[in-house]
Protein backbone atom coordinates (compact mmCIF):
# COMPACT_ATOMS: atom_id res chain seq x y z
CA UNK A 1 0.00 0.00 0.00
CA UNK A 2 1.17 3.52 -0.75
CA UNK A 3 0.59 6.33 1.65
CA UNK A 4 -1.44 9.22 0.38
CA UNK A 5 0.78 12.23 -0.44
CA UNK A 6 0.08 15.45 1.44
CA UNK A 7 -0.72 18.58 -0.54
CA UNK A 8 2.13 21.13 -0.49
CA UNK A 9 1.73 23.77 2.22
CA UNK A 10 1.50 27.37 0.98
CA UNK A 11 4.68 29.42 1.48
CA UNK A 12 4.20 32.34 3.80
CA UNK A 13 6.03 35.61 3.14
CA UNK A 14 8.98 36.44 5.38
CA UNK A 15 8.30 38.85 8.19
CA UNK A 16 10.95 41.30 7.01
CA UNK A 17 9.79 41.46 3.38
CA UNK A 18 6.71 43.55 4.09
CA UNK A 19 8.56 46.05 6.30
CA UNK A 20 11.37 46.42 3.76
CA UNK A 21 8.82 47.09 1.00
CA UNK A 22 7.12 49.82 3.03
CA UNK A 23 10.53 51.34 3.87
CA UNK A 24 11.53 51.62 0.22
CA UNK A 25 8.08 53.00 -0.60
CA UNK A 26 8.44 55.80 1.99
CA UNK A 27 11.96 56.57 0.70
CA UNK A 28 10.68 56.84 -2.87
CA UNK A 29 7.85 59.15 -1.79
CA UNK A 30 10.29 61.38 0.13
CA UNK A 31 12.67 61.58 -2.85
CA UNK A 32 9.81 62.45 -5.20
CA UNK A 33 8.56 65.16 -2.83
CA UNK A 34 12.02 66.73 -2.45
CA UNK A 35 12.56 66.61 -6.21
CA UNK A 36 9.21 68.31 -6.81
CA UNK A 37 9.90 71.07 -4.28
CA UNK A 38 13.50 71.71 -5.40
CA UNK A 39 13.90 70.74 -9.06
CA UNK A 40 10.66 72.21 -10.41
CA UNK A 41 11.38 75.80 -9.23
CA UNK A 42 14.99 75.46 -10.40
CA UNK A 43 13.92 74.28 -13.83
CA UNK A 44 11.36 77.07 -14.13
CA UNK A 45 14.01 79.66 -13.18
CA UNK A 46 16.46 78.32 -15.80
CA UNK A 47 13.71 78.27 -18.42
CA UNK A 48 12.73 81.88 -17.76
CA UNK A 49 16.37 83.02 -17.72
CA UNK A 50 16.78 82.31 -21.44
CA UNK A 51 13.55 84.10 -22.45
CA UNK A 52 12.96 87.77 -23.05
CA UNK A 53 10.19 89.53 -21.09
CA UNK A 54 6.77 88.94 -22.50
CA UNK A 55 4.43 91.88 -22.98
CA UNK A 56 0.97 92.34 -24.40
CA UNK A 57 2.34 93.11 -27.86
CA UNK A 58 5.67 91.22 -27.90
CA UNK A 59 5.92 87.51 -27.31
CA UNK A 60 8.76 85.95 -25.35
CA UNK A 61 11.72 84.75 -27.39
CA UNK A 62 14.91 82.84 -26.72
CA UNK A 63 17.90 85.06 -25.81
CA UNK A 64 21.16 85.03 -23.80
CA UNK A 65 21.06 88.77 -23.14
CA UNK A 66 20.13 88.21 -19.51
CA UNK A 67 23.35 86.28 -18.82
CA UNK A 68 25.45 88.89 -20.63
CA UNK A 69 23.89 91.70 -18.60
CA UNK A 70 24.40 89.85 -15.31
CA UNK A 71 27.95 88.53 -15.70
CA UNK A 72 29.56 91.12 -17.99
CA UNK A 73 28.88 94.03 -15.66
CA UNK A 74 31.62 95.65 -13.57
CA UNK A 75 29.37 95.56 -10.51
CA UNK A 76 29.28 91.75 -10.68
CA UNK A 77 33.09 91.58 -10.60
CA UNK A 78 33.17 93.94 -7.62
CA UNK A 79 30.58 91.88 -5.76
CA UNK A 80 32.50 88.68 -6.53
CA UNK A 81 35.72 90.23 -5.21
CA UNK A 82 33.99 91.32 -1.99
CA UNK A 83 32.49 87.86 -1.54
CA UNK A 84 35.87 86.15 -2.00
CA UNK A 85 37.53 88.58 0.39
CA UNK A 86 34.84 88.00 3.01
CA UNK A 87 34.97 84.19 2.64
CA UNK A 88 38.78 83.97 2.70
CA UNK A 89 39.12 86.36 5.64
CA UNK A 90 36.45 84.60 7.70
CA UNK A 91 37.97 81.17 7.05
CA UNK A 92 41.47 82.39 7.91
CA UNK A 93 40.35 84.06 11.14
CA UNK A 94 38.24 81.07 12.23
CA UNK A 95 41.06 78.59 11.50
CA UNK A 96 43.75 80.68 13.20
CA UNK A 97 41.68 81.35 16.31
CA UNK A 98 40.46 77.75 16.57
CA UNK A 99 43.97 76.34 16.12
CA UNK A 100 45.39 78.68 18.76
CA UNK A 101 42.70 77.73 21.29
CA UNK A 102 43.15 74.01 20.53
CA UNK A 103 46.92 74.26 20.96
CA UNK A 104 46.55 76.08 24.30
CA UNK A 105 44.06 73.50 25.53
CA UNK A 106 45.97 70.39 24.39
CA UNK A 107 49.66 71.35 24.49
CA UNK A 108 49.94 73.55 27.59
CA UNK A 109 49.30 73.10 31.30
CA UNK A 110 46.44 75.61 31.35
CA UNK A 111 44.25 75.18 34.44
CA UNK A 112 40.52 74.45 34.18
CA UNK A 113 40.84 72.75 30.80
CA UNK A 114 37.32 71.28 30.97
CA UNK A 115 35.82 74.73 31.52
CA UNK A 116 38.03 76.17 28.79
CA UNK A 117 36.86 73.48 26.35
CA UNK A 118 33.20 74.18 27.14
CA UNK A 119 33.59 77.96 26.79
CA UNK A 120 35.29 77.57 23.40
CA UNK A 121 32.12 75.92 22.06
CA UNK A 122 29.72 78.67 23.18
CA UNK A 123 29.72 80.58 19.83
CA UNK A 124 28.69 77.37 18.07
CA UNK A 125 25.66 76.95 20.34
CA UNK A 126 24.38 80.53 19.92
CA UNK A 127 22.09 80.93 16.85
CA UNK A 128 23.55 82.90 13.98
CA UNK A 129 20.83 85.57 13.94
CA UNK A 130 21.23 86.20 17.67
CA UNK A 131 25.03 86.35 17.32
CA UNK A 132 24.74 88.91 14.50
CA UNK A 133 22.17 91.10 16.25
CA UNK A 134 24.30 91.16 19.40
CA UNK A 135 27.33 92.43 17.47
CA UNK A 136 25.14 95.02 15.70
CA UNK A 137 24.14 96.42 19.10
CA UNK A 138 27.84 96.55 20.02
CA UNK A 139 29.51 97.84 16.85
CA UNK A 140 26.89 99.67 14.82
CA UNK A 141 28.07 103.11 13.64
CA UNK A 142 24.91 104.85 14.98
CA UNK A 143 23.54 102.75 17.85
CA UNK A 144 26.54 100.64 18.80
CA UNK A 145 27.29 100.72 22.52
CA UNK A 146 31.05 100.66 21.96
CA UNK A 147 30.92 103.63 19.57
CA UNK A 148 28.61 105.62 21.82
CA UNK A 149 30.81 105.10 24.88
CA UNK A 150 34.02 106.01 23.02
CA UNK A 151 32.43 109.05 21.38
CA UNK A 152 31.17 110.31 24.73
CA UNK A 153 34.54 109.59 26.36
CA UNK A 154 36.62 111.42 23.73
CA UNK A 155 33.95 114.05 22.82
CA UNK A 156 34.02 113.29 19.10
CA UNK A 157 31.74 112.04 16.34
CA UNK A 158 34.29 109.60 14.90
CA UNK A 159 33.06 106.09 14.22
CA UNK A 160 35.55 103.75 15.90
CA UNK A 161 33.95 100.40 14.96
CA UNK A 162 31.87 99.74 11.84
CA UNK A 163 30.39 96.27 12.01
CA UNK A 164 28.90 96.68 8.51
CA UNK A 165 32.31 96.94 6.83
CA UNK A 166 34.22 93.99 5.35
CA UNK A 167 36.61 93.72 8.35
CA UNK A 168 33.66 93.86 10.76
CA UNK A 169 31.79 91.13 8.89
CA UNK A 170 34.95 89.00 8.79
CA UNK A 171 35.37 89.44 12.55
CA UNK A 172 31.80 88.39 13.35
CA UNK A 173 31.72 85.41 10.98
CA UNK A 174 35.21 84.25 11.99
CA UNK A 175 34.26 84.26 15.68
CA UNK A 176 31.07 82.36 14.97
CA UNK A 177 32.77 79.52 13.07
CA UNK A 178 35.96 79.28 15.15
CA UNK A 179 34.57 76.42 17.33
CA UNK A 180 34.43 74.16 14.27
CA UNK A 181 38.15 74.69 13.66
CA UNK A 182 38.72 74.23 17.40
CA UNK A 183 37.08 70.79 17.36
CA UNK A 184 38.97 69.66 14.26
CA UNK A 185 42.37 70.80 15.52
CA UNK A 186 41.71 69.40 19.00
CA UNK A 187 41.26 65.94 17.49
CA UNK A 188 44.45 66.40 15.44
CA UNK A 189 46.50 67.49 18.46
CA UNK A 190 45.21 64.60 20.56
CA UNK A 191 46.19 62.09 17.87
CA UNK A 192 49.78 63.36 17.75
CA UNK A 193 52.60 62.01 19.88
CA UNK A 194 53.72 64.69 22.38
CA UNK A 195 57.06 62.90 22.87
CA UNK A 196 58.28 64.36 19.57
CA UNK A 197 57.78 67.93 20.74
CA UNK A 198 59.36 67.12 24.10
CA UNK A 199 62.39 65.58 22.38
CA UNK A 200 62.80 68.65 20.19
CA UNK A 201 62.48 70.94 23.22
CA UNK A 202 65.12 68.96 25.13
CA UNK A 203 67.40 69.12 22.07
CA UNK A 204 67.37 72.93 22.23
CA UNK A 205 64.78 73.78 19.56
CA UNK A 206 62.85 77.01 20.00
CA UNK A 207 59.06 77.13 20.25
CA UNK A 208 58.49 78.62 16.74
CA UNK A 209 60.78 75.97 15.25
CA UNK A 210 58.90 73.18 17.05
CA UNK A 211 55.58 74.56 15.79
CA UNK A 212 56.84 74.82 12.21
CA UNK A 213 58.93 71.63 11.92
CA UNK A 214 56.91 69.19 14.07
CA UNK A 215 53.47 70.38 15.21
CA UNK A 216 52.20 71.79 11.91
CA UNK A 217 53.61 68.91 9.86
CA UNK A 218 52.06 66.28 12.10
CA UNK A 219 48.72 68.11 12.17
CA UNK A 220 48.66 68.43 8.38
CA UNK A 221 49.58 64.79 7.64
CA UNK A 222 46.66 62.37 7.14
CA UNK A 223 46.27 59.33 9.35
CA UNK A 224 45.36 55.76 8.57
CA UNK A 225 41.96 56.38 10.09
CA UNK A 226 41.34 59.16 7.55
CA UNK A 227 42.36 56.81 4.74
CA UNK A 228 39.82 54.23 5.83
CA UNK A 229 42.21 51.73 7.38
CA UNK A 230 41.64 50.33 10.84
CA UNK A 231 44.21 51.67 13.29
CA UNK A 232 46.10 49.36 15.61
CA UNK A 233 44.51 49.15 19.11
CA UNK A 234 42.30 52.14 18.40
CA UNK A 235 45.14 54.69 18.12
CA UNK A 236 45.56 56.40 14.75
CA UNK A 237 49.00 56.14 13.19
CA UNK A 238 50.80 58.91 11.40
CA UNK A 239 51.92 58.52 7.81
CA UNK A 240 55.43 58.26 6.44
CA UNK A 241 55.94 61.98 7.01
CA UNK A 242 55.21 61.60 10.72
CA UNK A 243 57.47 58.53 10.89
CA UNK A 244 60.28 60.48 9.26
CA UNK A 245 59.88 63.33 11.76
CA UNK A 246 59.83 60.80 14.61
CA UNK A 247 63.07 59.23 13.41
CA UNK A 248 64.74 62.63 13.13
CA UNK A 249 63.66 63.64 16.62
CA UNK A 250 64.79 60.37 18.17
CA UNK A 251 68.12 60.50 16.35
CA UNK A 252 68.86 64.03 17.53
CA UNK A 253 67.81 63.33 21.10
CA UNK A 254 69.74 60.03 21.41
CA UNK A 255 73.23 60.42 22.98
CA UNK A 256 76.13 59.14 20.92
CA UNK A 257 78.38 56.41 22.24
CA UNK A 258 82.07 57.17 22.31
CA UNK A 259 83.26 53.56 22.67
CA UNK A 260 82.34 50.28 21.07
CA UNK A 261 82.93 46.73 22.22
CA UNK A 262 84.20 44.14 19.78
CA UNK A 263 83.82 40.44 20.30
CA UNK A 264 85.47 37.71 18.32
CA UNK A 265 86.56 34.16 18.75
CA UNK A 266 89.96 33.35 20.21
CA UNK A 267 92.35 31.13 18.25
CA UNK A 268 92.29 27.41 19.06
CA UNK A 269 94.60 26.16 21.84
CA UNK A 270 98.18 25.58 20.80
CA UNK A 271 98.17 28.02 17.89
CA UNK A 272 99.98 31.33 17.99
CA UNK A 273 98.52 34.34 16.28
CA UNK A 274 100.85 37.15 15.22
CA UNK A 275 100.24 40.28 17.20
CA UNK A 276 98.34 38.50 19.98
CA UNK A 277 100.72 39.73 22.66
CA UNK A 278 100.36 43.32 21.48
CA UNK A 279 96.58 43.04 21.44
CA UNK A 280 96.60 41.62 24.95
CA UNK A 281 98.90 44.37 26.08
CA UNK A 282 96.46 46.97 24.79
CA UNK A 283 93.63 45.45 26.84
CA UNK A 284 91.85 43.39 24.15
CA UNK A 285 90.53 40.00 25.01
CA UNK A 286 88.63 37.68 22.78
CA UNK A 287 85.68 35.51 23.74
CA UNK A 288 86.96 32.09 24.90
CA UNK A 289 85.99 29.28 22.65
CA UNK A 290 84.26 26.28 24.16
CA UNK A 291 85.89 22.91 23.41
CA UNK A 292 83.89 20.32 21.48
CA UNK A 293 81.63 18.28 23.71
CA UNK A 294 80.12 21.22 25.58
CA UNK A 295 82.13 20.75 28.84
Amino acid sequence: MRAASRPPSPTLPHKGEGSALWTWLFIAIAIALVAWLALVPLGFMLWQSVLSPQTATVAARFTLENYRTAYASADTARLLANSLQFAFGSALLAFSLGTLLAWINERTDTPFKSLFFALALVPLIIPGILFTVAWIFLGSPKIGIVNLVLQHLFSTDTVFINIYSIPGMIWVDGLHYSPMAFLLMTAAFRAMDPALEESALMSGATLPRILWRITIRLASSPTEQDRGNKPNRGAPRQTHRAARIRRRASTRARPRRSTCSCRTRSPPPGSRTPGASSATAHGWRGTPRRPPGGA
